[in-house]
């Protein structure tokens, strides 16, 4: 009778520190104990290292409680046991971790690979992670969970070097939302060979349409990317689907179409504009839940910016940063003529692709903003949180060290 199969992770520790004692061949002790050593693991001619990545690449698992863990795949650790054996360290295949200490990917709320190129860099991060968690007791709610699951989960879908990535933004008319006057995207296709194809940025606008000046500055003539593209409504219309929907075109005659990665700032009334417009395509939001399984063979996806950087800085309000703000946060370089469609679009797929490359997102948020959670005041006591304290001038770049002193 056939057996099924289960997959799942095991916690680092686990691994590290714990499974070599359940082993009672003192040879086969020491040659886990050298396979599983830092310097070891993180070297790229460690058997678990795969082409193409520098290190060791583990997994960031977040737990339904919202804490973190670091963890190896059960694929990871089957083959470091036949490895030892094949090459003739032990003399036969060492026993399997115990099955109660497997995590089944139902037992965590996402999952994320993450590399780490050196000893230092490693045990760093296992410091980082066990400080994180005891700050995470009682400082996360639903909403800020959810987002920080949104984090990961598109953490794992750009981690895939899949389908096609667009952001895009839409501009209407103060005066009636409902009117259209500029549409822009920034758009990146990857390559076959898991390489980012190049950049692809445009600016369209409605001919016959007014610029914003009473509550924003637009900025609809001066797009920094490229040359606007002046349409009537109709042809506008037809311009932003038909763009839209070549990016779902197969790569290769025959092939199945790409996933296609929608990214939006502040995603609901842009996703209303598309709508509109007739785009036949409703975007999926979130992204899907078996999303570290394997990237979409095809499907049109939302990823809203405006949440990712929420998550990172541990803010779950309904009070999101401006992308200018959140741009400058990130350090996006080059940020200037915002309201302008194409710009807008650009800057949101930076942000989009600084968060989504960098590491799992308390680590991220430590090495941006370090020691930003802790007490304004050495031993003061106070809750645990993951919000990051910025400075009244990172909060506001108009803002003058003389208003603080006033």
């Amino acid at each position: 009778m056939a057996t099924e199969v289960v997959h799942g992770y095991y916690r680092y520790s686990d691994i590290v520190y714990e499974w070599h004692k359940t082993i009672e061949s003192a040879n086969d002790r020491g040659a886990l104990k050298a396979f599983l050593h830092p310097n070891s693991m993180t070297d790229n001619q460690n058997p678990l290292s795969k082409e193409g990545v520098c290190g060791v690449e583990l997994y960031m698992g977040t737990m339904k409680s919202g804490e973190s863990r670091l963890l190896f795949s059960s694929g990871q650790v089957e083959y470091i046991r036949y490895w030892l054996h094949a090459v003739g360290l032990t003399p036969s295949p060492i026993p399997l971790p115990s099955s109660h200490v497997l995590l089944l990917k139902s037992d965590l709320r996402a999952i994320s690979p993450v590399t780490y190129d050196s000893p230092s860099v490693l045990k760093k991060a296992l410091n980082v992670i066990t400080k994180n968690n005891k700050r995470l007791h009682g400082a996360i709610g639903g909403s800020l969970a959810d987002l920080r699951k949104q984090f990961e989960k598109v953490r794992a879908a750009w981690a895939m070097k899949r389908g096609v990535w667009c952001a895009v933004d839409f501009e209407g008319w103060e005066m009636d939302h409902k009117l259209i006057t500029e549409f822009g995207w920034s758009a990146m296709r990857w390559r076959e060979d898991g390489t980012m194809g190049d950049a692809e940025n445009g600016h369209l606008t409605v001919r016959g349409t007014s610029e914003n000046f009473k509550y924003v500055q637009g900025n609809r003539r001066h797009f920094l990317f490229g040359k606007s593209i002046e349409l009537s409504s109709a042809a506008f219309k037809k311009q932003v689907t038909a763009l839209l929907t070549s990016y779902l075109t197969p790569p290769t005659p025959g092939g199945s179409p790409p996933p296609l990665f929608l990214i939006f700032h502040d995603r609901s009334q842009d996703l209303e504009y598309l709508a509109s417009l007739g785009f036949p395509h409703t975007p999926q939001f979130p992204l899907p839940e078996n999303i570290s399984e394997g990237p979409p063979t095809t499907g049109v996806f939302a990823v809203d910016t405006s949440d990712l950087f929420a998550a990172l800085e541990g803010e779950s309000s309904v009070d999101r940063r401006s992308l200018g703000r959140m741009a400058a946060l990130l350090k996006v370089e080059g940020i200037d003529r915002l309201h302008n469609a194409g710009n807008d679009a650009h800057f949101t797929f930076e942000a989009l692709k600084t968060m989504a490359s960098g590491p799992p997102l308390d680590l991220q948020r430590e090495q941006r903003w370090p020691g930003r959670t802790e007490p304004t005041e050495p031993g003061v006591r106070a809750p645990p949180t993951v919000k990051v304290k910025f400075t009244p001038y990172e909060e506001d770049s108009d803002y003058s060290d003389t208003d603080g002193m006033l």
